[in-house]
């Protein structure tokens, strides 16, 4: 049986996750809505509905007097009710068919069944995973399938650079290690390094596209994993001259339905130097398709895409239906661009807008949405319209549509819906005496919502129907009989691997730019002239740290970014500032940091310590 109790790693696994910094809750109130310039057409956008709040809004405002001045606003009723307490800062929910898997905790996590009676902790869902050292010390990557009937499982042991990813298969009782599938030494060296640039399904084995380790100048590969029977590795189209390939590489991958595999990037033209992170060029994008086993490829040039200088991490493929596939190019100087297929030719829908683009689906009305850091960007008959929440300017952190339609929200202490083209605040009860909570996932099943709410480093579970009991992750065991009662959980704390380093996301906590490769015979105090120097005159930059980091023996230039978009700003500053640049905005922690670089952003000088 696994212990509710969080349990303190072995000192050669020791270390603890920091805990997130939340903000300030709002009052409800109606969406506005923008009209941005609609490239299809120069039709009107229609504008949404701005009706009142609710009646009873009334209740959480402030009355005149000293007193009420002295007292906290009444909280208005949430239809949330808490089911699990006390989880810890990291957490997630994957619905499965019969039951909701719950998993507090990344390395050694507590695993939480939540099904039609309740929440309880269930060491079965563990059964047969092997840790590293010590019970549970791996991280669950995916569950899929129905188990106890069948499924498959991913997880990651920890250690050195990404530590080691192993799957199971659920067999009878237990999940069973399938047979090691060794990656090509090629791979595995970039893997550890971080520069598995993309990865997709090829037939019934992995395709990874890495750098070529043959030559010293920049050519991407493909290179198939090990086992299965697939087809031979597709071929990248050849460039001409100075361009090895056609593209510069490749910023996404992804199979479609027809088994065919597709991929974006920009169009290497003479001079432009290629790159997987931050790809800049006077090229347009374009997409690379092989069809079903198919070793030779077509590209299609994307309409629209001059403008797009610089291809910034997170600009991916969203595949949202067998002929219904966008490219989304993350924005830079261009604003964002958006590309859609629909089974027969690329269209340019570009929305325009400095935001990001964090994801994308469609409603059953035919409607494409746009989750962006302001609100929900809307396409219909051609033309855009912008949904934008009122009261605090947090950006939406996730966007989710329910079995009836409804799409939910969540971004820094607010649970929102878009009901009748209105953006709602929906209440969630007192989490924290200090904090309102943070919605950071929502799952439906039937027809109960739970939602995952962190206030306080700690996560609730809010369910709508009330439970008879509430899972309390803090509370001893149940005595045995017979037996004395079970000690208290110790303190707080979650064993930290070294990082798995892999593209920087929207929703990574651990964002970091490397910036440049020390040579091996750059001296200890090397102060980066170049960069200094495109970095002189952006205050903007403030809240970026400068450090060197060392990994397997080579010195790196580093810059920590507090959050996704200021890391694309750093990735364009540098890239147009420093000659043939190629920054990489990634998700993880540098395996060590040898000394902290400070820089005064308005100077481009290095801020010398005090003796």
């Amino acid at each position: 049986m696994a212990s509710r109790a969080r349990r303190s790693p072995s000192p050669a696994l020791a270390a603890l996750l920091a805990a997130l910094p939340l903000g300030c809750g709002a009052p409800q109130s109606p969406a506005k809505v923008d009209a941005p310039p609609s490239k299809p057409t120069g039709a009107e956008v229609p504008r949404a509905s701005t009706a009142p709040p609710p009646a009873d809004a009334s209740s959480t405002q402030e009355t005149s007097g000293p007193a009420a001045a002295s007292e906290k606003l009444a909280r208005p009723p949430s239809p949330f009710h808490p089911l699990v307490v006390h989880g810890q800062s990291s957490f997630r929910m994957i619905a499965l068919p019969s039951f909701v898997a719950a998993i507090s905790g990344d390395y050694l996590s507590t695993p939480i069944r939540i099904d039609g009676s309740g929440a309880r902790v269930d060491g079965s869902l563990y059964a047969g995973l092997k840790g590293l050292g010590e019970p549970n010390a791996f991280y669950v990557m995916w569950i899929t399938g129905d188990p106890p009937n069948h499924g498959k499982l991913g997880l990651n042991l920890p250690g050195e650079r990404g530590g080691e990813d192993v799957f199971y298969s659920w067999k009878g009782s237990a999940w069973a290690r399938d047979p090691d599938k060794p990656m090509p030494p090629a791979v595995s060296s970039a893997y550890y390094a971080g520069a598995i640039y993309s990865a997709a399904p090829w037939g019934d084995r992995t395709l990874y596209e890495i750098n070529d380790p043959k030559l010293d100048e920049a050519k991407p590969i493909f290179v198939l994993g090990a086992g299965g029977s697939s087809p031979p590795a597709p071929e990248i189209a050849k460039g001409t001259g100075r361009c090895k390939t056609k593209l510069l590489g490749h910023a996404d991958l992804e199979r479609l339905s027809s088994g065919d595999l597709i991929g974006f990037g920009k169009v290497c033209r003479e001079g432009d130097v290629p790159s997987f992170f931050g790809q800049s060029g006077a090229g347009p994008l374009a997409v690379e398709r092989w069809a079903k086993g198919s070793r030779t490829s077509v590209i299609d040039v994307l309409p629209g895409s001059e403008a797009v200088t610089s291809l910034l991490p997170g600009s991916r493929l969203h595949v949202l239906g067998p002929k219904d596939v966008l490219v989304v190019a993350q924005p830079a100087d261009h604003g964002a661009y958006v590309a859609h297929w629909n089974g027969t030719a690329w269209s340019d829908i570009s929305p325009g807008g400095k935001e990001s683009v964090n994801d994308a689906f469609r409603t059953k009305d035919g409607a494409l949405w746009l989750v962006r850091e302001k609100g929900l960007d809307r396409y219909t008959s051609e033309k855009w319209t912008t949904f934008t929440p009122d009261g605090i300017h947090h950006p939406l952190e996730w966007a989710k549509l329910d079995p009836n339609g409804t799409i939910w929200a969540g971004r820094t202490e607010e649970l929102l819906t878009l009901e009748k083209e209105t953006f709602r605040v929906v209440p969630l009860p007192e989490l924290d005496p200090k904090e309102e909570g943070t919605p950071i996932d929502i799952v439906f099943r039937g027809d109960e919502t739970l939602v995952a709410a962190r206030a306080g480093g700690q996560v609730t579970v809010l369910s709508t129907k009330k439970p008879t009991k509430v899972l309390d992750l803090d509370a001893p065991e149940e005595p045995r009989e017979g037996g004395p009662p079970p000690p208290r959980p110790a303190a707080k704390s979650e064993l930290h691997a070294f990082a798995r380093i892999t593209p920087g996301t929207p929703g990574c906590k651990e964002l970091f730019v490397v910036l440049y490769k020390l040579a091996k015979v750059a001296p200890p105090d090397f102060d980066f002239p170049l960069t200094r120097a495109a970095l002189k005159g952006h205050t903007e930059l403030s809240g970026v740290r400068f450090a060197e980091t060392e990994e397997a023996g080579r010195r790196y230039f580093v810059a920590f970014v507090p959050s996704f978009s200021m890391g694309q700003k750093l990735v364009k500053t540098v890239q147009e500032g420093v000659k043939n640049a190629t920054p990489q905005l990634l998700c993880g922690k540098p395996a060590r940091t040898n000394r902290d670089i400070r820089i005064d952003l308005r100077t481009g000088e290095i801020v010398k310590a005090n003796p």
